[in-house]
């Protein structure tokens, strides 16, 4: 998608407002490591591969959409980065992103036209890449940033829902652990293979609004992080090896010291066996890493956020809110009816 660069004067040279290309990765990750603080564990510090990786464009089906400030004595002075997404509406393919790492460096926050830098970086992403047509992105996404608020007064920045943890803690004992079905195996894999993409085949269309969780997707976000460790599960059944249903579990430090996270569940809920296999799978590795509780995220548009509570999960609260700036959709909708996990996010 081609993008008009915008220019401007600024300190005796042009800031040019700009697509992202290639080159400028080294100058992002440096533009990155100086705008976050070192300090803060949600935002560690980024290197190139780790950066290469969360923009690489498997995830979108081959897109990068990122819009960058460069001045020629600066280098990069901010950026609008984007994780575009493939998604699913209603049965039909739709274009989303997770925004990430929207960053300005200090001295630059308030440089050019009024309201500031990070105002005049959105509104080019806006034109370059948001709106109505299958091409552009009918809504984006992300997590409460230091910018909410001049997000929510200048770039449409709306708050969704809640992001409630579903949880419990992990017995000690382990004859109280959950009974694994005799039907069903579970079993680690590297990667997932294309009956995952059978397998959201027929699982997609009954939510709402939900990613595509394929194979290429899911092996992109999880098997191929470069600096996390995701266990990759699959349910099967014992008599015929038929793909039951997937989980993706980790170990975290997110709200909660050294807490198990389960972080995609996709299974049919009418297979109580292929569910219950999965739940108790990820239990018992958390009992097996002795971190005392479990907990997951699942919007309540979502069956499986009931179907949790009704396997002895409770509803934790917690600071963290989506937001949405809409496009094509409305945001109401998005509220009603989408289906998010605790995958759908980069922070953990």
């Amino acid at each position: 998608m081609t993008v008009a660069p915008r220019e401007f004067e600024l300190r005796g040279a042009p800031l040019v407002i700009r697509a992202y290309e290639p080159r400028d990765r080294d100058a992002c990750v440096d533009c990155f490591n100086a705008v976050f603080p070192v300090d803060d564990p949600t935002v560690p510090r980024i290197d190139a591969p780790t950066w290469e990786w969360k923009y690489d464009p498997v995830p979108s089906g081959g897109r990068t959409e990122l819009i960058v400030a460069e001045h020629p004595e600066v280098g990069i002075a901010g950026a609008y980065p984007c994780q575009p997404l493939r998604a699913l509406c209603d049965g039909r393919p739709m274009r989303t992103a997770q925004i990430t790492d929207l960053m300005v460096r200090h001295e630059w926050r308030r440089a050019g036209p009024r309201p500031g830098l990070f105002v005049t970086l959105g509104q080019a992403f806006y034109d370059a890449y948001c709106g109505a047509g299958a091409e552009r992105q009918a809504f984006n996404y992300g997590w409460p940033v230091p910018a909410w608020r001049i997000g929510q007064r200048y770039l449409r920045y709306e708050n969704v829902r809640d992001w409630n943890f579903l949880a419990r803690e992990i017995p000690v004992d382990p004859a109280a652990l959950r009974a694994m079905p005799g039907g069903v195996e579970v079993r680690v894999v590297e990667r997932f293979g294309a009956e995952v993409d059978a397998l959201f085949a027929v699982l997609g269309p009954r939510f709402g609004l939900t990613l595509v969780k394929d194979a290429s997707y899911l092996n992109w976000r999880f098997a191929d992080h470069p600096t996390r460790s995701y266990r990759l599960l699959e349910c099967r059944g014992r008599a015929d090896g038929a793909l039951r249903g997937i989980a993706v579990d980790t170990v975290g430090d997110f709200r909660r010291p050294n807490t198990s996270f389960v972080l995609e569940l996709l299974v049919d809920l009418a297979d109580d066996e292929a569910f219950t296999a999965l739940l108790a799978a990820c239990e018992r590795r958390a009992r097996e890493d002795e971190t005392g509780a479990i907990a997951a995220v699942f919007s309540p548009a979502d069956p499986m956020f009931l179907r949790l509570q009704q396997a002895g999960y409770q509803v934790w609260n917690s600071s963290y809110f989506l937001v949405a700036a809409t496009f094509s959709i409305d945001a109401l909708f998005l509220r009603e009816a989408w289906a998010f996990t605790m995958g759908d996010s980069d922070l953990i």
